[in-house]
């Protein structure tokens, strides 16, 4: 069900690629105006924003949730990059992670949690998986030295959220690109 409202909304939003039932391609997507790039949430989010690139930044990763082939939820680490106004995301070519996105390209972005003190904090971001097709920005997002073959795409940004965690209360700050922060 989740994947055919997805379908009807890109189709809605001329986002598909004709016939395929796969999203255009990024340069399409950039042309158009249709693609929500991180620039954009730069833009519409500052602050929320600058939280967010300081956690990628800090990593180089991030865990990544996929829908399976069977509906099912799968969660990967996941090399992330802010590479001119995109953010980028490496995955080795012929990977679960790549057919899975390139299936259904729904994604969750979470920052990596790596202990259970108090206060905590974590980064969430949600979008759809697109293909970069441009080779500079291919190239700028590979962190692997020397890297193995990888297939590079950006997210098309949906919605983020900075949770923090403080006294055993939470504290969350919404975005999304309908809403703007809520």
């Amino acid at each position: 069900m989740g994947r055919d409202r997805t379908q009807a909304r890109r189709g809605q939003d001329g986002l598909a690629a004709p016939g395929s039932g796969q999203p255009a391609p990024l340069t399409d997507r950039l042309r158009s105006g249709a693609l929500f790039a991180w620039a954009d949430f730069e833009q519409g989010a500052p602050e929320l924003a600058a939280i967010g690139r300081e956690k990628i930044e800090q990593h180089g990763f991030m865990l990544l949730g996929t829908t399976r082939r069977d509906g099912t939820a799968r969660i990967s680490p996941v090399e992330v990059r802010i590479v001119d106004g995109q953010l980028t995301m490496s995955f080795v070519r012929s990977s679960t992670k790549v057919r899975d996105v390139r299936r259904d390209p729904r994604v969750l972005l979470h920052s990596p949690m790596v202990n259970a003190d108090d206060p905590n904090d974590e980064f969430k971001l949600r979008g759809d998986a697109v293909e970069v097709e441009d080779p500079q920005v291919r190239e700028a997002a590979k962190l692997w030295q020397p890297p193995p073959e990888l297939d590079v795409f950006s997210v098309d940004i949906e919605s983020a959220a900075f949770v923090v965690w403080s006294k055993g209360e939470m504290r969350m700050t919404r975005w999304s690109r309908d809403r703007g922060l809520h």
